[in-house]
């Protein structure tokens, strides 16, 4: 824990503050929120972080710090290994990358118009439980929670410690019993707090019908001459994601949709272009179409996309999807537009359920990013490599996307 002083503002001083968050939400245990989990070093799990790319984690820097691999955990049980951690050189937020591909993630709310916006909470600290006139932790560790809050203001703020807790927040006070200590508004319904445990876990700002991680959860502290945590009055902070996009896409890569996608064999039994944005079930679905020998491939997928960058050190492009028979054979190809034609870098069986294939360049990856427009190009087609005895077989896919390093 961290105790410190540091003003906020004019008119707002942070008198004490403790990094870690328990989630005060009495009797709001949750399943929502599939892509947050459990996080903590591996030998075991301790506070919390969310899915916001295929392979990317965000947290608080707290949480990682000093550590050199970390181990997540969804509540179905799917377990992952950090294979490299990002810490930002000088505040509370960090990223943490692994080699498997999440099955789904969450967009960052990149808008800056924080104030006065509701923000979703969770988290796996623990909870509280009021007497009629205070607040007391109770509970464990481990049972994912949900409250809300409303952002009073946002602050740079320093906290001096080990690590220190640098950044810019997004601050909010716990309402209620007639106190409303920033003046925001007063307790929303399911008003939450923080205070142990809960740190790096994520709040929500729901943008167009959609959740999109806005926070971080980071430290919680009382204002000059008001009330300790976690009572009426205090006041949290969550980092503000909105401001590190700079350096979150010096890290992440940019995930690139297909524009467009046109069939030069073989036709759309049902899905769309959509259909291949996320790994959501739901698919795009092929079917054969007629063929002039049996060299061609009766199912020809081309997908366009635009590159971000004309120049990149790295370029992956990732599918998700099955067939209706193990013995249907996938091709993958992307198109060099250096020499003028499709490169082969896959060719499997697929497989009946879901499994994902993903395909690295990293020699020389400029060369699929055509000059001037910037387009990418990739070519995904099937054939039965075996006689079908249910025909039509059907080719199905769930996700295809390229990342590009900026």
């Amino acid at each position: 824990m961290h105790h410190v002083n540091k003003k906020l503002a004019a008119s707002l001083l942070i008198a004490a503050a403790s990094v870690c968050g328990r989630a005060i939400v009495p009797g709001q245990e949750t399943t929502d929120f599939p892509w947050t989990g459990k996080i903590g070093p591996l030998s075991g799990f301790n506070t919390g972080a969310t899915c916001v790319g295929d392979h990317w984690l965000i947290t608080a820097g707290h949480v990682v710090f000093g550590q050199t691999q970390m181990r997540f955990r969804l509540d179905d049980g799917r377990t992952y290994d950090s294979i490299a951690i990002f810490h930002h050189p000088t505040d509370d937020v960090a990223l943490v990358e692994v080699a498997e591909t999440f099955p789904g993630w969450y967009d960052i709310y990149w808008s800056t118009n924080q104030i006065g916006k509701t923000l979703e909470m969770v988290g796996y600290g623990v909870t509280g439980t009021f007497d009629g006139t205070r607040w007391q932790y109770s509970g464990e560790y481990g049972t994912k929670r949900r409250g809300r809050n409303r952002v009073a203001t946002t602050q740079m703020v320093q906290f001096m410690g080990d690590p220190p807790i640098n950044g810019d927040f997004m601050i909010c006070d716990f309402d209620g019993g007639g106190i409303d200590q920033l003046g925001e508004g007063g307790p929303l319904e399911n008003e939450a707090t923080l205070g142990g445990l809960d740190s790096g876990s994520p709040s929500f700002i729901l943008d167009g019908g959609v959740l999109k991680v806005a926070g971080v959860h980071s430290w919680v502290g009382s204002v000059t001459g008001g009330p300790q945590p976690p009572q009426y009055g205090s006041v949290f902070g969550d980092v503000r994601l909105s401001t590190y996009r700079s350096w979150y896409d010096s890290i992440v890569p940019a995930e690139v949709l297909p524009a467009t996608m046109s069939l030069f064999r073989g036709s759309v039994v049902s899905g769309n272009l959509g259909s291949l944005f996320r790994s959501e079930d739901n698919r795009l679905v092929l079917r054969p179409g007629p063929v002039f020998s049996s060299s061609e491939r009766p199912i020809q997928l081309i997908l366009e996309g635009v590159s971000p960058v004309t120049s990149t050190s790295e370029l992956r492009f990732a599918f998700e999807g099955n067939a209706s028979a193990a013995t249907i054979e996938k091709r993958i190809e992307l198109f060099n537009f250096s020499t003028g034609q499709y490169q082969v870098f896959n060719t499997s069986n697929s497989t009946t359920t879901d499994s994902v294939t993903e395909i690295i360049v990293s020699a020389n990856p400029s060369q699929y990013i055509q000059a001037g427009t910037l387009a990418v190009r990739a070519r995904i087609s099937g054939r039965a490599l075996t006689p079908q005895f249910q025909y039509p077989w059907l080719f199905r896919i769930d996700r295809a996307v390229w990342n590009i390093k900026r």
